[in-house]
């Protein structure tokens, strides 16, 4: 599926655009491609509101909002958080945690069954001090930058909310432990998968898309006015809850399904940019 699959979408008033960071933003170095930035300066400059969209924690979203050097609203943590600019001390504007009841037993669980795990609160994550899952925290840590606080024991975290839980295991595994938690957790709360190794867990309803909605409404802007950039199953609901979703080349097919518009580039080569370009220049 290319762009040339797609007839063109009516034009409309982008006001605001929501973009994922890997695999979209970020090239697969992690890195953001220079004509992305070109690009989503002169959105900004034009008064377009830009808005990152990420799994990943507050803290290692802001690296990535401070290279586009421009004012950005973040979701992070798939949405259970929003937060205001920097330029109004990146306060939150929603916070939607996991309940705590819910969070213990995925601890229990996770420490029972030798799983390396992370608990987000207060922009910290926490996971086991074990050294057999240390593999997969460095996993993470090289990933998104996220410097982890090993425990040895959890007692301290109990009746806590955090703002997302998760899984880090292998790709085969991941999806094991997924078709075993659907039956007891899949009405308690959002399980989703990212990356191949994560496995997340959120409060009920909250995901990207819910968090933009929000975002939406508290700007007075209407979905019509939003355009939304992903390529993963947690960017779905993001590109639902936008007027015009675009999908990268790169994406996979679930996303590519719920798309008006597919890129010609995939996120490595400027992907973002040919969105904007086409759309807003």
């Amino acid at each position: 599926m290319n762009t040339r699959s797609r007839s063109m979408p009516p034009r409309r008033e982008i006001r605001l655009i929501a973009m994922d960071l890997d695999g979209t933003l970020l090239d697969d170095g992690k890195r953001i491609p220079p004509e992305n930035l070109v690009a989503i300066r002169r959105c900004a400059a034009r008064g377009v509101k830009i808005v990152l969209a990420s799994g990943r924690m507050t803290p290692s979203v802001e690296p990535v909002a401070a290279e586009l050097g421009v004012e950005t609203f973040i979701i992070s943590y798939n949405g259970a958080v929003v937060c205001a600019p920097a330029t109004e001390g990146r306060r939150r504007l929603l916070h939607s945690p996991l309940p705590s009841d819910i969070a213990g037993e995925l601890i229990e669980f996770g420490l029972r069954r030798r799983y390396m795990f992370n608990f987000y609160h207060d922009d910290r994550v926490y996971g086991p001090a074990a050294p057999d899952l240390r593999p997969f925290a460095e996993l993470y840590s090289a990933r998104t930058g996220a410097r982890y606080e090993l425990l040895d024991d959890f007692s301290i975290l109990k009746g806590i909310a955090p703002s997302k839980f998760l899984y880090v295991t292998s790709p085969e595994e991941r999806e094991k432990l997924r078709d075993e938690m659907l039956e007891p957790f899949g009405k308690r709360c959002s399980i989703v998968r990212t990356d191949p190794e994560y496995l997340e867990f959120l409060a009920p309803g909250v995901d990207k898309g819910s968090a933009l909605s929000a975002l939406l409404t508290m700007l007075r802007l209407r979905k019509e006015n939003a355009m939304a950039i992903g390529d993963g199953e947690n960017d779905i609901p993001l590109l639902e809850a936008a007027g015009l979703p675009v999908a990268m080349a790169n994406a996979s097919p679930e996303c590519l399904s719920r798309a008006e518009w597919v890129t010609g580039r995939d996120n490595s080569n400027g992907g973002v940019a040919e969105a904007i370009e086409r759309f807003l220049f």
